[in-house]
């Protein structure tokens, strides 16, 4: 994980940082990307910091995330209503069990977008 940290370093170019978050959502919770137009905004990266794999979306409550959502000017319904049942359908991209890796799976999406934000 710390290797991974580093490479974004600041010498390291904000769209290989981009392109390297992107990558990673893409092996571990692709759904996200769908989800949000732009992965770099304020709202994608509170989601994030939330809910940092489908898991843990899957266990909030709609009228959770649907707070979320209207809290910070996403207002679309129809949007939020398709989140939100994308959510609920969603399969996991993995089944890893490893404790140490979903703790370290939790951290990285919103670690990566700090480097991309930064």
């Amino acid at each position: 994980m710390r290797r991974l940290i580093s490479s974004c370093s600041p010498p390291a170019p904000r769209t290989a940082a981009r392109a390297l978050s992107t990558a990673y959502l893409k092996m571990y919770f692709p759904q996200v990307l769908d989800w949000f137009t732009e992965i770099t905004s304020p709202i994608a990266g509170d989601f994030l910091d939330r809910w940092p794999t489908l898991q843990k979306v899957q266990r909030a409550r709609p009228e959770t995330l649907r707070k979320f959502f209207l809290q910070r000017h996403s207002c679309k319904l129809d949007n939020i209503d398709r989140r939100l049942e994308e959510s609920r359908r969603a399969l996991p991209a993995t089944h890893d069990e490893n404790s140490r890796q979903e703790k370290s799976r939790d951290l990285a999406p919103r670690l990566f977008l700090e480097c991309v934000l930064a």
